[in-house]
């Protein structure tokens, strides 16, 4: 397993930059090219569900993870590819993954039935089944180690992806806290009076930059105006991750100027649900948890927990393009100032100048 590795080359000319400002990210998934046949597999699918250690805001933290054969988190098949997959247990406890919105024979769904019990430490279990088409995740059903990140991206192409020869961006998004999993929940269940027994957790940015270079203003504060509290977020996270980074280490997708991309949101938290801002870009949302819906044209979505959307976004041209998840509930939002340290660049595919800027946005 591997952790802040370089992202994979994508096919063809697209390269695209998403400087997620949160907190974390994962390889983005291979792309391939449109109408090329997909390479037949020889072999089971090798899923491994083990451990790994996160940089979060200056800190270290082991988490659990789920490795697809590539080295990066989950699992893309290619249109009309049958899920035909190895779980592999190198967790060191037991384990069990739930295949969210898939529709396998029940044995196989990543429940722990009796007669379907848990994956013990070492052990492996076959699924072999023929996936729905979409934007999907997997995420386990033992105790708490959704909470820990035993999650990861199920990306399944349909012949219709191939052809519409667009870069595809995953960007999965959770909340996270060095508190275990056993402490959140102790912190929420004791008595606090009838009040949420903690305060109402950060804001999340991530500044999704470039897709072939990319500028843009920053989103402006969400304001919620004067009024009582709200109990919307019980848990004060310690951070929010995009791709397991974090807004302080923002990751860039670069892509050919006017490029054309499917952004694949996954809303992996286990309390949290955001609002998507495209800053100064707009997309049409063409498919919600999977399946195919009404075109709708946006900048401003609506991200609810364990929800997916498939965006396509056509680009401008030059420029490093921002994009921001916003915690609901909360009145501010970080990140809309600059920061020191760290930069987000951009270089032109084409010779020019190379453009940096500390925090929000490129100039």
């Amino acid at each position: 397993m591997r952790e802040n590795g370089k992202p994979t080359l994508l096919s063809r000319r697209h390269i695209l930059a998403s400087g997620v400002a949160m907190a974390g990210t994962i390889p983005f998934l291979p792309i391939t090219q449109a109408g090329a046949a997909p390479n037949p597999r020889t072999a089971k699918i090798r899923l491994t569900a083990g451990t790994r250690t996160l940089a979060v805001n200056g800190k270290t933290a082991r988490v659990f993870g789920l490795i697809g054969p590539n080295g990066n988190p989950g699992i893309t098949l290619s249109p009309g590819e049958r899920f035909d997959v190895d779980v592999v247990n190198q967790a060191g406890t037991s384990t069990i993954v739930h295949w969210h919105g898939q529709l396998p024979p029940w044995r196989q769904d990543g429940f722990p039935w009796p007669q379907t019990p848990s994956i013990p430490a070492g052990d492996t279990r076959s699924y072999d089944y023929a996936p729905i088409a979409g934007t999907y995740w997997m995420h386990s059903h033992q105790g708490m180690q959704e909470q820990s990140l035993m999650t990861a991206p199920l990306i399944v192409r349909s012949a219709e992806d191939m052809r519409a020869d667009r870069q595809e961006v995953v960007l999965m998004l959770h909340d996270f806290s060095f508190q275990t999993p056993d402490e959140l929940l102790a912190g929420l269940t004791k008595s606090n009076g009838g009040q949420s027994a903690m305060p109402m957790g950060n804001s999340m940015n991530m500044d999704s930059g470039s897709m072939g270079a990319m500028t843009s203003g920053t989103m402006g504060a969400m304001n919620m105006g004067p009024g009582p509290a709200i109990d919307l977020n019980d848990i004060d996270y310690d951070a929010f991750l995009a791709n397991d980074r974090t807004f302080s280490d923002p990751e860039v997708i670069r892509t050919e100027p006017r490029g054309r991309v499917r952004l694949r949101l996954i809303n992996g938290a286990s309390a949290t649900q955001f609002w998507i801002d495209l800053g100064a870009l707009s997309g049409t949302v063409v498919a919600v948890d999977g399946h195919p819906v009404r075109p709708l044209r946006g900048s401003r979505l609506p991200l609810a927990i364990a929800q997916r959307l498939d965006v396509l976004i056509d680009l401008p041209g030059n420029g490093f393009y921002p994009i921001f998840a916003q915690v609901e509930g909360k009145r501010g939002t970080h990140g809309d100032r600059p920061r020191s340290g760290r930069r987000a660049c951009v270089t032109p595919r084409r010779g020019g100048r190379r453009k940096c800027a500390a925090g929000r946005s490129l100039a």
